[in-house]
């Protein structure tokens, strides 16, 4: 079974083309995504070459930029092909199949900002008579 999912971040621009032939988007673009931790409690961070077609590729390419983060589902796809002065060249990437949209970073920054500000503006009412006994407490 040849299947692949991955949450991460989109760290390149989106380099879209469309073929000449039959008018087909293509879409890549590069995910990072966190691995194994690290000794210092850093993690180490992978880069994932990924491609999408057709009406995946539209959709990426509408709803997503750099830095926004992505769920997506796809396979395994290997090209070989030799360069000119006869290197041969093996590349592995991801074919996305479906995405799922993810808050992006700013999103989950301004929920945070919000948030902290609500806090921030909530007063209570309090009064120093008040006490709590141990026949208060249910344990």
């Amino acid at each position: 079974m040849n299947r692949v999912n991955i949450i991460g971040r989109i760290c390149t621009d989106l380099e879209v083309q469309i073929l000449e032939k039959t008018g087909t988007k293509i879409l890549k673009t590069v995910i990072a995504l966190n691995g194994m931790k690290k000794d210092d409690g850093t993690y180490f961070t992978h880069f994932i070459d990924c491609e999408a077609f057709g009406k995946t590729a539209e959709m990426i390419e509408q709803s997503f930029k750099k830095g926004e983060l992505i769920a997506i589902d796809g396979s395994i796809k290997t090209n070989n092909y030799e360069k000119s002065n006869g290197t041969k060249i093996k590349q592995t990437s991801v074919l996305i199949e479906k995405i799922t949209f993810i808050k992006s970073k700013k999103a989950t920054e301004d929920t945070i900002t919000s948030q902290t500000q609500n806090i921030d503006n909530f007063t209570t009412n309090t009064t120093d008579d008040f006490t709590i006994g141990a026949e208060d407490l249910p344990f």
